[in-house]
């Protein structure tokens, strides 16, 4: 169980609020660790395939599987299709007079950015 060290007494006249400050900002070292980690971890590889994007030939020998691959690959284009028409429809705009573009599974925009919305 914790016990609170006498000796780092907040009320004490050795802590001034500066010293407070700056023992709260993080060492070069830590900053460091913690930025290669976010890098990491938001970058992608750059062999990252989708699905729905290429059909695989072994996918396409097997009845079942094709079948699954092409009922899956007509709802992703449907959604699109939604996407597309909701993008239209300028009713449907966040911000007056500002058009929020909605991305669809098959944009032209980089990959990491793509999402499905829904309509409420």
């Amino acid at each position: 169980m914790p016990v609170e060290n006498e000796q780092l007494d907040m009320a004490g006249s050795r802590w001034t609020r500066s010293k407070l400050l700056l023992d709260t900002i993080p060492s070069q070292y830590q900053s460091l660790t913690v930025m290669t980690i976010l890098n990491l971890l938001s970058t992608h590889s750059p062999d990252e395939e989708y699905m729905g994007t290429h059909v695989e030939p072994a996918c396409t020998a097997e009845g079942e599987v094709n079948a699954a691959y092409n009922k899956s690959r007509r709802r992703m284009l449907d959604i699109r299709e939604h996407i597309n028409k909701w993008n239209e429809d300028r009713a449907l705009t966040l911000v007056q007079n500002n058009h929020a573009m909605m991305l669809g599974p098959f944009s032209p925009v980089a990959m990491d950015t793509k999402t499905i919305t829904r309509k409420s």
